[in-house]
């Protein structure tokens, strides 16, 4: 019974060392080689080389020079991600949602008849979306513009050449917020 016994306990232990040690570590050497930005967060950097945010969470910008992303339930934080959990008969939900069109409206100078799209005024699942759709972009960018002093052209060109295809089901062109905000500063800077 003993012999049994030492064998399990030594058995527990090379599978332990194996799965809770080897195993990782090697993932991890793996990921770093084959993948070093995914693998560290997909971070980004400002021109001055600080690291400015991932590329896969959303996050709030205040300033009208910039783009902003998707409405966020938990404000972008990652702790509590999530989202309002309201239902569309919801009266509160109802309310969030006007309140957000009438600001979107009021932000980007449109029109009360002017189409929005969804992704401008609810937030998703997590809260941290990092990228809006290719319209949201384009209806933000009169504001950029006017805010940068910039021609709209060249906004709207630096919005397309930043637009890549969704990966999901509908395939929509999407932007990046943070990508499209520093690709903007990059552009500014180089006036």
């Amino acid at each position: 019974m003993m012999d049994t016994l030492k064998k399990s306990f030594l058995m527990l232990i090379i599978f332990m060392v194996i799965t809770g040690f080897i195993y990782p570590l090697c993932i991890l050497m793996v990921g770093q080689w084959v993948f070093p930005v995914r693998a560290n967060g997909s971070i980004l950097r400002d021109s001055h080389g600080e690291q400015v945010g991932s590329k896969l969470i959303g996050q709030k910008f205040e300033s009208a020079q910039y783009f902003q992303g998707r409405p966020s339930a938990c404000g972008y934080d990652t702790l509590p991600s999530g989202a309002t959990n309201y239902g569309v008969s919801n009266p509160l939900w109802r309310a969030q949602v006007r309140q957000t069109i009438e600001q979107y409206q009021t932000v980007n100078q449109l029109s009360k008849g002017e189409t929005i799209p969804v992704d401008a005024v609810m937030s998703s699942g997590s809260g941290l979306d990092p990228d809006i759709s290719l319209n949201n972009a384009m209806l933000q960018s009169r504001r950029i513009a006017q805010e940068r002093k910039i021609p709209l052209s060249k906004v709207q060109e630096i919005i397309r050449q930043q637009s890549k295809k969704d990966t999901g089901l509908f395939q929509l062109p999407l932007v990046n917020v943070l990508e499209l905000n520093l690709e903007l500063d990059r552009q500014s800077q180089g006036k």
